[in-house]
């Protein structure tokens, strides 16, 4: 245990601060890794809340889709049962092909409303048990988050986005928050750093939504850090890290910094090398990740902007071709 390794003075053998101290670091060892075990199992109890959530809507969807049609096939069987009884009650309005035309419509009518009518019972069982796991998802994640709480310290985020809190949707994506109160006279700045394995973040939504806020009204998001537990006992510190603007959308991630996908992402290797030395790596960098995660698509070219800011940074231009268009 290399956190232990302190304790120990090699060269006489001994334990530097008797074996209360060892045992202490044990502890504290323990503590953590049981920390870091309750927080793998607790983003995998997110994701699979999100995941009941999504199923619950698209139940949600299908009942409320069935009830509509009912509405609508009671109302034009109403209709044709006012018709039919209007003629019935006055021969100068019979008319013995629309009559017929109407009684084989009242019995499709009665056919389609009896399908659709269990249709309706299957959908609304399939909400029940959505509902169900859903309850089952929240109680779980309340007794994994309660039970982190009281074992370690640790840090988490508030994000609101155009007034909305977004926290509990977003968590599933969320890798981190970078949040850095500059200097006087310069505007402080927000990064969220988010996993997109299902391609989320790449959609024409979010490009779309980006040009409407700079030609419109901007988009604002809120942020603030938590820390939990801080000083023990579940007591909480919160740093508000106060409003900006959406400014730009980065799709960025370095090897390594996605859960579960290591192998995903771009090799780092080439920061702090010479530019030169940096320009190549980065260009074979680029062309392995496009080659194992993106087989859709092709390099065609890579070149670097200047920037006159800081000359000493790269800021690569890759083009690509999408295959088989």
């Amino acid at each position: 245990m290399p956190e232990l390794a302190g304790s120990i003075d090699l060269t006489t053998d001994s334990i530097e601060g008797g074996t209360a101290a060892l045992r202490r670091q044990t502890e504290a060892w323990k503590e953590n890794a049981k920390a870091q075990a309750y927080q793998d199992a607790l983003s995998e109890i997110y994701a699979a809340q999100a995941e009941a959530e999504l199923e619950r809507e698209k139940n949600l969807v299908l009942v409320r889709n069935a009830e509509a049609d009912l509405r609508d096939m009671e109302t034009e069987r109403n209709e044709l049962i006012r018709q039919r009884q209007e003629m019935e009650s006055d021969p100068s309005l019979y008319d013995a092909e629309k009559y017929q035309q109407m009684e084989q419509r009242l019995l499709e009518l009665n056919n389609e409303y009896f399908d659709a009518d269990v249709n309706l019972g299957k959908f609304q069982e399939a909400l029940a048990e959505s509902d169900r796991l859903l309850a089952d998802a929240e109680q779980k994640t309340k007794e994994y988050d309660d039970a982190l709480k009281n074992l370690a310290r640790r840090t988490s985020m508030e994000v609101e986005f155009d007034g909305a809190s977004i926290t509990k949707s977003i968590r599933p994506y969320l890798l981190g928050l970078t949040y850095t109160d500059n200097e006087e006279g310069q505007a402080d700045d927000l990064r969220l750093c988010l996993q997109d394995r299902g391609g989320l973040w790449r959609e024409s939504w979010l490009a779309a939504m980006l040009e409407g806020a700079v030609k419109s009204r901007p988009l604002k998001i809120r942020a603030a850090i938590v820390r939990e537990n801080w000083t023990g006992g579940g007591r909480d510190q919160r740093l508000d890290c106060g409003s900006f603007e959406l400014d730009a959308a980065e799709l960025s991630t370095p090897k390594g910094g996605s859960p579960m996908y290591r192998d995903f992402g771009l090799d780092q290797g080439f920061l702090d090398k010479p530019l030169p030395v940096a320009k190549v790596m980065l260009r074979m960098a680029v062309k392995e990740a496009i080659e194992d995660w993106e087989p859709r698509a092709s390099l065609v070219g890579m070149d670097f902007a200047g920037d006159a800011a800081d000359p000493a940074s790269l800021c690569p231009v890759v083009t690509v071709e999408v295959l088989g268009e």
